[in-house]
């Protein structure tokens, strides 16, 4: 097991490198320089800038510095705001993007589960098309269309909750429905076909036949054995929640990094955008990293294959 997480681990530092590599040759293939739409902007001020920033340099003297940088945890200066740092940007709109990102995760892991257990148990009865319509539902709307509606109708109609900006719990639950109504409609869809899978399997006839009762059927064979499907898309579903907000944040006014990224896309602050996908695409490797050592806690099987190799 132990080799089997040190190959992981030197994967996704290979992977990490890549993205870095990618992010930094595309941002620096797109025409033109950060500085130069600034109005008024002399050439010896443009100059002025380029040498402040390093971007009088050679591309791969300027690839290696932001290498060395990042080695050294300095994701640069950001091109709009001298004064902040992209570490101190991601300080400030993280936390509270990740604060709505597991308000969502929380939402769409208790009902998108307790959905997928409930719709296969009453299969092909009126609570399993419900359910199945609401997954449908949830995946068919986009957040683009579901944030405003919900704002609309709930907010400003009925008046029950705020529909916008950053305050106490009250501003978060309608963004946090809007980020995890997908992700609750995909688990509750992937919970249904692995119960429905689970209860054709030979044991669960063996423990019926010995008399279990349906709760203990359900807690110690069909639940446990029909979340290794879940924990796979679990990492990466926590990363894409929390990247996901950007639309969402966006729509609610909430001050998170997703308002911050799409800010430095509008301005070509080149450092925000490098920083902030970098940031990102560490977190959805380390999900995946994550997600490869719970198999082995969630099925022996795995964990006995990963200690061979």
């Amino acid at each position: 097991m132990a080799r089997f997480i040190v190959r992981r681990l030197l994967y996704a530092i290979v992977t990490l490198w890549v993205i870095i590599t990618l992010t930094f040759v595309l941002m620096h293939s797109i025409p033109g320089q950060p500085f130069n739409n600034v109005d008024k902007m002399t050439p010896t001020i443009l100059a002025h800038l380029n040498y402040t920033y390093g971007l009088d340099k050679p591309t791969y003297q300027q690839y290696l510095i932001y290498l060395n940088n990042i080695l050294h945890g300095n994701l640069g200066t950001s091109f709009r705001y001298e004064d902040r740092t992209v570490n101190s940007i991601i300080g400030t709109g993280f936390p509270v993007s990740a604060t709505l990102g597991f308000e969502a995760l929380i939402f769409s892991v208790i009902i998108g589960l307790a959905l997928g257990v409930y719709a296969a148990l009453k299969h092909n009865t009126w609570a399993d098309y419900t359910a199945i319509t609401i997954a449908v539902l949830g995946v068919s709307v986009p957040n683009i269309v579901l944030g405003p509606l919900l704002s609309y109708y709930v907010g400003v109609k009925l008046g029950w909750l705020p529909t916008g900006e950053w305050g106490g719990f009250e501003y978060t639950i309608l963004p946090s429905i809007t980020l995890g109504m997908t992700s609750l409609a995909f688990m509750a869809r992937l919970m249904r076909t692995s119960m429905l899978e689970v209860l054709g399997m030979d044991y669960i006839k063996t423990a019926k036949a010995k008399g279990l009762s349906n709760r203990e059927i359900v807690w110690r064979h069909l639940f446990r054995n029909s979340l290794l499907p879940i924990v796979t898309i679990l990492g990466p579903l926590v990363v894409n929640i929390i990247t996901g907000s950007i639309v969402v944040e966006e729509t609610f006014a909430i001050p998170g990094l997703g308002s911050s990224f799409v800010e430095s896309i509008t301005d070509k602050d080149y450092t925000v955008i490098m920083g902030t996908t970098i940031f990102y695409s560490a977190l959805y490797i380390l999900s995946l990293l994550l997600v490869d050592i719970c198999y082995g806690f969630v099925d022996p099987r795995i964990r006995l294959a990963g200690g061979r190799d």
